[in-house]
């Protein structure tokens, strides 16, 4: 079947990020706000729709820097410091 928030999540064993665009009409906000697992995922809102973190879009630019600074603190090799 289709991936939904929630389905896969809890079988996973790294670090989670998720993006909730609040306003999205395609893809509705309340499934995936509840899908995280507590304390296990950082969860970042945006007062958007589900298109408007994309390329071109105004929170696509925050959303990469939320990404990038996600990607660093967890895949930084720590020994290099």
């Amino acid at each position: 079947g289709t991936p939904r928030p929630g389905n896969l999540e809890s079988r996973l064993r790294c670090p989670l990020l998720s993006h909730i665009p609040d306003s999205a009409r395609g893809a509705p906000p309340r499934p995936a706000a509840k899908a995280p697992e507590p304390g296990r995922a950082e969860v970042r809102h945006y007062p958007c729709d589900h298109f408007d973190v994309w390329p071109g879009s105004d929170w696509f630019e925050p959303a990469l820097a939320h990404q990038l600074h996600f990607l660093r603190r967890h895949l930084s090799d720590s020994s290099a410091v």
